[in-house]
Protein backbone atom coordinates (compact mmCIF):
# COMPACT_ATOMS: atom_id res chain seq x y z
CA UNK A 1 0.00 0.00 0.00
CA UNK A 2 1.10 3.19 -0.84
CA UNK A 3 2.11 6.15 2.03
CA UNK A 4 1.78 9.90 0.73
CA UNK A 5 3.57 12.77 3.37
CA UNK A 6 1.23 15.54 4.21
CA UNK A 7 2.44 19.02 4.30
CA UNK A 8 1.68 19.65 7.97
CA UNK A 9 3.06 22.87 10.39
CA UNK A 10 5.57 20.46 12.24
CA UNK A 11 7.21 19.59 8.93
CA UNK A 12 7.43 23.24 7.83
CA UNK A 13 9.14 23.78 10.97
CA UNK A 14 11.59 21.27 10.51
CA UNK A 15 12.88 22.74 6.97
CA UNK A 16 13.17 26.04 8.42
CA UNK A 17 15.36 24.75 10.94
CA UNK A 18 17.44 22.50 8.26
CA UNK A 19 18.00 25.66 6.05
CA UNK A 20 19.25 27.65 8.89
CA UNK A 21 22.16 25.00 9.82
CA UNK A 22 23.31 24.87 6.29
CA UNK A 23 23.90 28.65 6.13
CA UNK A 24 25.47 28.31 9.39
CA UNK A 25 28.01 25.66 8.44
CA UNK A 26 28.84 27.65 5.13
CA UNK A 27 30.00 30.50 7.22
CA UNK A 28 31.22 29.23 10.76
CA UNK A 29 31.14 32.77 12.13
CA UNK A 30 28.34 34.14 10.47
CA UNK A 31 26.22 33.03 13.66
CA UNK A 32 28.93 35.22 15.87
CA UNK A 33 29.51 38.32 13.59
CA UNK A 34 28.74 41.74 15.48
CA UNK A 35 26.01 43.50 13.95
CA UNK A 36 28.25 46.81 13.94
CA UNK A 37 31.38 47.47 12.45
CA UNK A 38 34.28 48.67 15.63
CA UNK A 39 34.97 51.99 16.04
CA UNK A 40 38.65 52.82 14.69
CA UNK A 41 41.49 53.60 17.27
CA UNK A 42 42.03 57.45 17.37
CA UNK A 43 45.96 58.91 17.06
CA UNK A 44 46.39 61.84 18.64
CA UNK A 45 48.62 64.87 16.58
CA UNK A 46 50.60 67.62 18.21
CA UNK A 47 50.00 71.34 15.68
CA UNK A 48 52.94 73.63 16.13
CA UNK A 49 54.09 76.47 14.37
CA UNK A 50 56.86 76.91 11.46
CA UNK A 51 57.91 77.32 7.95
CA UNK A 52 56.14 75.39 5.35
CA UNK A 53 58.84 73.42 3.44
CA UNK A 54 58.41 72.66 -0.24
CA UNK A 55 60.74 70.45 -1.73
CA UNK A 56 61.45 70.68 -5.53
CA UNK A 57 63.64 67.59 -7.11
CA UNK A 58 64.94 68.63 -10.52
CA UNK A 59 68.05 68.35 -12.96
CA UNK A 60 69.96 71.03 -13.51
CA UNK A 61 73.58 73.21 -13.72
CA UNK A 62 73.89 74.83 -10.62
CA UNK A 63 75.04 78.70 -11.15
CA UNK A 64 76.53 81.05 -8.41
CA UNK A 65 74.18 84.25 -8.06
CA UNK A 66 77.37 86.36 -7.70
CA UNK A 67 80.62 85.98 -8.87
CA UNK A 68 84.13 87.87 -8.23
CA UNK A 69 87.15 87.64 -9.57
CA UNK A 70 89.86 89.30 -6.39
CA UNK A 71 92.75 91.54 -7.15
CA UNK A 72 94.80 93.68 -5.94
CA UNK A 73 94.69 97.41 -6.47
CA UNK A 74 98.57 97.76 -5.98
CA UNK A 75 101.40 95.29 -7.01
CA UNK A 76 103.75 93.81 -4.37
CA UNK A 77 105.39 90.82 -2.86
CA UNK A 78 102.46 88.32 -1.11
CA UNK A 79 103.04 88.10 2.46
CA UNK A 80 100.11 86.00 3.38
CA UNK A 81 97.14 83.96 2.29
CA UNK A 82 94.55 82.87 4.27
CA UNK A 83 92.04 80.76 2.53
CA UNK A 84 91.75 77.80 -0.02
CA UNK A 85 89.87 76.53 -2.36
CA UNK A 86 86.11 75.47 -0.66
CA UNK A 87 86.70 77.98 2.19
CA UNK A 88 83.71 79.71 3.05
CA UNK A 89 84.46 83.23 3.92
CA UNK A 90 82.26 86.59 5.22
CA UNK A 91 82.29 90.32 3.59
CA UNK A 92 85.17 91.95 4.72
CA UNK A 93 87.43 88.82 5.85
CA UNK A 94 90.73 89.27 4.96
CA UNK A 95 91.85 86.64 2.12
CA UNK A 96 95.79 87.60 1.35
CA UNK A 97 98.12 90.43 2.32
CA UNK A 98 100.53 92.07 0.80
CA UNK A 99 104.20 92.80 2.24
CA UNK A 100 103.65 96.47 3.51
CA UNK A 101 107.16 97.20 5.56
CA UNK A 102 108.32 99.88 2.50
CA UNK A 103 104.92 101.01 2.95
CA UNK A 104 104.63 101.31 6.54
CA UNK A 105 107.12 103.51 6.58
CA UNK A 106 106.35 105.90 4.24
CA UNK A 107 103.71 106.07 6.26
CA UNK A 108 105.64 107.07 9.18
CA UNK A 109 107.79 109.60 7.32
CA UNK A 110 104.44 111.31 6.04
CA UNK A 111 103.19 111.75 9.78
CA UNK A 112 106.39 113.19 10.38
CA UNK A 113 106.37 115.67 7.78
CA UNK A 114 102.54 116.71 8.22
CA UNK A 115 103.47 117.32 12.34
CA UNK A 116 106.26 119.39 10.98
CA UNK A 117 104.08 121.53 9.04
CA UNK A 118 101.21 121.35 11.40
CA UNK A 119 104.07 122.76 13.80
CA UNK A 120 105.34 125.58 11.72
CA UNK A 121 101.67 126.49 10.84
CA UNK A 122 101.10 126.86 14.34
CA UNK A 123 104.09 128.86 15.06
CA UNK A 124 102.56 131.16 12.06
CA UNK A 125 100.10 131.88 13.74
CA UNK A 126 101.43 132.45 16.94
CA UNK A 127 104.06 135.09 15.70
CA UNK A 128 107.55 136.07 16.54
CA UNK A 129 109.20 136.23 19.87
CA UNK A 130 111.15 138.98 20.79
CA UNK A 131 114.36 137.38 21.27
CA UNK A 132 114.02 135.29 17.59
CA UNK A 133 113.32 138.79 16.11
CA UNK A 134 116.79 139.95 17.53
CA UNK A 135 118.09 136.60 16.43
CA UNK A 136 116.90 136.98 13.27
CA UNK A 137 118.04 140.36 12.63
CA UNK A 138 121.64 139.40 14.14
CA UNK A 139 122.04 136.79 11.61
CA UNK A 140 120.66 139.39 8.45
CA UNK A 141 123.62 142.27 9.96
CA UNK A 142 126.39 139.94 9.81
CA UNK A 143 125.71 138.12 5.95
CA UNK A 144 125.44 141.98 5.02
CA UNK A 145 128.68 142.81 6.75
CA UNK A 146 130.40 139.68 4.76
CA UNK A 147 129.56 141.13 1.93
CA UNK A 148 130.66 144.35 1.93
CA UNK A 149 133.61 142.81 3.19
CA UNK A 150 134.16 141.03 -0.02
CA UNK A 151 133.70 144.19 -1.92
CA UNK A 152 136.10 146.38 -0.23
CA UNK A 153 138.91 143.65 0.68
CA UNK A 154 140.74 143.67 3.16
CA UNK A 155 141.44 147.07 5.60
CA UNK A 156 144.79 147.82 7.12
CA UNK A 157 143.42 147.36 10.30
CA UNK A 158 142.30 143.28 9.33
CA UNK A 159 145.56 142.66 8.13
CA UNK A 160 147.72 144.15 11.30
CA UNK A 161 145.36 142.04 13.25
CA UNK A 162 145.91 139.07 11.15
CA UNK A 163 149.62 139.57 11.37
CA UNK A 164 150.06 139.89 15.13
CA UNK A 165 148.12 136.85 15.93
CA UNK A 166 150.65 135.06 13.46
CA UNK A 167 153.68 136.22 15.04
CA UNK A 168 151.59 135.38 18.67
CA UNK A 169 151.37 131.96 17.19
CA UNK A 170 154.85 131.53 15.93
CA UNK A 171 156.35 132.87 19.51
CA UNK A 172 154.17 129.84 20.86
CA UNK A 173 155.78 127.57 18.67
CA UNK A 174 159.24 128.55 19.81
CA UNK A 175 158.61 127.88 23.12
CA UNK A 176 156.53 124.31 22.32
CA UNK A 177 159.90 123.27 20.46
CA UNK A 178 161.68 124.57 23.49
CA UNK A 179 160.31 122.55 25.99
CA UNK A 180 160.23 119.60 23.68
CA UNK A 181 163.26 119.44 23.05
CA UNK A 182 164.52 119.83 26.45
CA UNK A 183 162.03 116.81 27.41
CA UNK A 184 163.27 115.08 24.22
CA UNK A 185 166.69 115.29 25.94
CA UNK A 186 165.60 114.12 29.52
CA UNK A 187 163.48 111.16 27.95
CA UNK A 188 164.14 110.05 24.07
CA UNK A 189 162.13 107.06 24.46
CA UNK A 190 158.91 108.36 26.11
CA UNK A 191 158.80 111.63 24.27
CA UNK A 192 156.46 110.22 21.46
CA UNK A 193 153.49 110.21 24.28
CA UNK A 194 154.96 113.64 26.45
CA UNK A 195 152.90 116.21 27.14
CA UNK A 196 155.48 118.45 25.72
CA UNK A 197 154.79 116.97 21.85
CA UNK A 198 150.91 117.05 22.14
CA UNK A 199 151.62 120.17 22.72
CA UNK A 200 153.91 121.27 19.93
CA UNK A 201 151.58 119.94 17.85
CA UNK A 202 148.52 122.11 18.59
CA UNK A 203 150.97 124.86 18.07
CA UNK A 204 152.26 124.03 14.79
CA UNK A 205 148.40 122.88 13.83
CA UNK A 206 147.54 126.78 14.60
CA UNK A 207 150.48 128.21 13.26
CA UNK A 208 149.52 126.74 9.91
CA UNK A 209 145.73 127.95 10.38
CA UNK A 210 147.30 131.71 11.31
CA UNK A 211 148.96 131.87 8.18
CA UNK A 212 146.09 130.26 6.13
CA UNK A 213 144.20 133.27 6.94
CA UNK A 214 146.35 135.97 6.32
CA UNK A 215 147.85 134.55 3.28
CA UNK A 216 143.71 134.31 2.12
CA UNK A 217 142.88 138.14 3.17
CA UNK A 218 145.05 138.76 0.47
CA UNK A 219 143.31 137.07 -2.43
CA UNK A 220 140.50 138.26 -4.66
CA UNK A 221 136.93 136.75 -3.59
CA UNK A 222 135.81 134.21 -5.99
CA UNK A 223 132.19 134.05 -7.03
CA UNK A 224 131.43 131.44 -5.28
CA UNK A 225 132.11 133.50 -2.26
CA UNK A 226 129.72 136.38 -3.01
CA UNK A 227 127.16 133.84 -3.95
CA UNK A 228 127.37 132.32 -0.55
CA UNK A 229 127.07 135.24 1.41
CA UNK A 230 124.16 136.50 -0.53
CA UNK A 231 122.39 133.08 -0.27
CA UNK A 232 122.75 134.00 3.61
CA UNK A 233 121.25 137.31 3.69
CA UNK A 234 118.08 135.78 1.28
CA UNK A 235 117.48 133.56 4.15
CA UNK A 236 118.03 135.92 6.96
CA UNK A 237 115.73 137.94 5.32
CA UNK A 238 113.21 135.54 4.86
CA UNK A 239 113.14 133.82 8.28
CA UNK A 240 112.22 137.62 9.51
CA UNK A 241 109.79 137.78 7.24
CA UNK A 242 108.42 134.76 8.19
CA UNK A 243 108.60 135.43 12.18
CA UNK A 244 106.52 138.74 11.05
CA UNK A 245 103.72 137.05 8.43
CA UNK A 246 101.48 138.46 5.92
CA UNK A 247 98.09 136.90 5.44
CA UNK A 248 99.37 135.30 2.12
CA UNK A 249 102.14 133.46 4.55
CA UNK A 250 99.72 132.00 6.64
CA UNK A 251 97.35 130.35 4.04
CA UNK A 252 100.84 129.07 2.09
CA UNK A 253 101.78 127.09 5.55
CA UNK A 254 97.99 126.18 6.07
CA UNK A 255 98.11 124.93 2.39
CA UNK A 256 101.29 123.17 3.44
CA UNK A 257 100.18 121.82 6.50
CA UNK A 258 97.10 120.35 4.60
CA UNK A 259 98.80 118.85 1.74
CA UNK A 260 101.17 116.82 4.19
CA UNK A 261 98.47 115.38 5.82
CA UNK A 262 96.82 114.46 2.71
CA UNK A 263 99.85 112.74 1.84
CA UNK A 264 99.90 111.34 5.18
CA UNK A 265 96.30 109.58 4.34
CA UNK A 266 97.66 108.67 0.93
CA UNK A 267 100.33 106.84 2.62
CA UNK A 268 97.53 105.11 5.37
CA UNK A 269 95.05 103.70 2.17
CA UNK A 270 98.35 102.49 0.71
CA UNK A 271 98.58 100.01 3.89
CA UNK A 272 95.10 99.32 3.69
CA UNK A 273 94.92 98.73 -0.22
CA UNK A 274 97.72 95.80 0.60
CA UNK A 275 94.86 93.77 2.53
CA UNK A 276 92.65 91.71 0.08
CA UNK A 277 89.28 91.21 1.24
CA UNK A 278 85.82 89.19 0.49
CA UNK A 279 83.66 91.62 -1.54
CA UNK A 280 80.52 89.31 -0.29
CA UNK A 281 79.64 86.32 1.91
CA UNK A 282 80.62 83.15 -0.39
CA UNK A 283 83.03 80.06 -1.62
CA UNK A 284 86.22 80.62 -2.92
CA UNK A 285 86.53 78.71 -6.15
CA UNK A 286 90.46 79.47 -7.08
CA UNK A 287 93.14 80.20 -5.09
CA UNK A 288 95.88 81.44 -8.22
CA UNK A 289 99.20 82.69 -5.83
CA UNK A 290 100.87 81.67 -3.18
CA UNK A 291 103.06 83.29 -0.23
CA UNK A 292 106.47 84.96 -2.38
CA UNK A 293 104.58 85.30 -5.39
CA UNK A 294 104.41 89.05 -7.12
CA UNK A 295 101.19 90.23 -7.29
CA UNK A 296 99.19 92.16 -10.61
CA UNK A 297 96.41 93.23 -11.88
CA UNK A 298 94.72 89.76 -12.84
CA UNK A 299 92.69 88.66 -10.50
CA UNK A 300 94.14 85.84 -7.53
CA UNK A 301 91.09 84.73 -5.69
CA UNK A 302 87.99 83.75 -7.39
CA UNK A 303 84.96 84.03 -4.81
Amino acid sequence: MRRTISSTPKFATFIGMAMILLTACASPFALFAPLTEAAPKLEHITVERGPIENHVVANGRMVAKKTASLAFNRTGRIMQVNVREGDLVQQGQVLAVLDTRELELSAKQQEANYISALAQYSQTLRGALPAEVRQAQSELASANQRLRDLDKGPGSAQIAELQASLQQVEAEVRQAQAAYDNARRENPAGIGASPEAATLEQKTIALQAAKSRLEAIYEKPKLGQFAEVRAQIAAAQAKITGLNPLSETIVSRQAQAEQAYYAWQQALQAITEAQLTASFDGLVTGVAMTEGDLAGSNGIIQL
